[in-house]
């Protein structure tokens, strides 16, 4: 989220802005969007008002305790923190870009080899040759 640019509006993002669920700095973002942008500021509104209506009978209410809040996003601070780290991309583009270097400086230097051995041949042939 803090990627947001001002062109563009922070629709998914506005129900949790709503409910507080948005780190700090994203929850900013979000806010100064929000102040500035009048549609925004509209789906705020309609979010602000669905979560203060009373709950239908028979129906859970819409919101969870704040002890409930709390565990749930302790619980996905947690999975988050003890899930590996994935490999960016760029790490993989440049192990393959190291392994064709590698590979193209392995041809050159065979090739080299080769032709040095060849003009060797060939040098020695008419040294021989002259003699």
């Amino acid at each position: 989220m803090s990627t947001m640019s001002s062109e563009r509006h922070p629709t998914t993002a506005l129900p949790a802005f709503v409910l507080g669920a948005l780190e700090v700095d994203d929850a900013v973002a979000v806010g100064q969007h929000v102040a500035a942008c009048a549609r925004c500021r509209a789906d705020v509104g309609v979010f602000v008002q669905s979560i203060a209506l009373p709950p239908r009978p028979g129906h859970a209410a819409a919101l969870p305790r704040p002890a409930v809040k709390r565990q749930l996003m302790a619980r996905i601070a947690a999975e988050q923190a003890a899930a590996p780290d994935p490999v960016p991309q760029q790490t993989l583009l440049m192990r393959l870009w190291r392994r064709l270097r590698l590979a193209t400086a392995s041809v050159v230097t065979s090739g080299r080899l080769l032709a040095h051995r060849w003009l060797d041949r060939d040098r020695d042939e008419r040294l021989d040759r002259l003699r």
